[in-house]
């Protein structure tokens, strides 16, 4: 399921956006959870986790430019697509890390172009997935659901976004061999999901969005810091 926020002081606007989405995704088979504000700041409080938003650029309070500011330094990861009359405001939106922009009024093919640019990288973040036995049968374990491994007496503990702690045997080493590029190394006893962390402590310690705190080592912290900011820089680029 994809979780997407939309913010617009226009009614009218907010629900022709909301319409468009809907329909696209119905035509696509994905699932949608789907949120309306018609302010920032209303968007700000809901205190709600969005993968995209949609913002319309020039709104009164907090436009949306400065919306998008606050909800990344609330730790928002997801694409931003601003929504504008000019090409010129989207300018100031270069440091929040913009994914893609419209104008209005909305062109059907513009759209429908940004839509799929956002399935595809959902698509490829969602495909990653490995098989593993435990408690005597095997189970499909999908990345993106993977918070972070962690290594008790010989056995790797999965903890996953469902609250699930799944122990098998294996060794880290040949676990992240498995993965791909969003699972880093930080400690002799963790590999992390750069998706689900939601800050860096004085380059300690990571806190993920479930709130445990995992170390970082002296011996990981080097690679660890290459591995996590290159994969971020290249997730921000899609």
């Amino acid at each position: 399921m994809i979780r997407i926020g939309i913010c617009d002081d226009e009614a009218y606007m907010l629900e022709l956006i909301s319409e468009k989405i809907k329909n696209y995704m119905a035509a696509n088979h994905m699932d949608l959870s789907l949120l309306q504000y018609e302010s920032g700041l209303k968007m700000l409080e809901s205190g709600e986790k969005f993968d995209v938003i949609f913002l319309d650029i020039k709104m009164k309070g907090p436009d949306g430019v400065e919306t998008a500011k606050r909800m990344r330094a609330k730790g928002f990861k997801g694409h931003v697509v601003f929504i504008t009359v000019s090409e010129e405001d989207v300018y100031r939106a270069f440091k929040v890390e913009t994914f893609d922009y419209l104008l209005k009024p909305l062109d059907e093919e513009e759209f429908k172009h940004t839509m799929k640019r956002i399935l595809m990288s959902f698509r490829n973040r969602y495909e990653g997935r490995m098989l593993i036995r435990h408690d005597g049968e095997w189970s499909v374990i999908l990345f993106h659901d993977i918070i972070y491994a962690e290594v008790i007496n010989r056995k790797i503990h999965l903890r996953l976004t469902d609250g699930r702690d799944i122990e098998y045997y294996d060794q880290l080493k040949r676990m992240r061999e498995r993965l791909d590029g969003r699972f880093c190394r930080c400690h002799r006893s963790y590999i992390v999901n750069s998706d689900h962390i939601a800050g860096v402590a004085h380059g300690k310690e990571l806190m993920m969005d479930n709130r445990d705190v995992i170390p970082i080592s002296r011996t990981y912290s080097e690679t660890f810091n290459k591995e996590y900011f290159s994969y971020i820089e290249e997730w921000c680029d899609d």
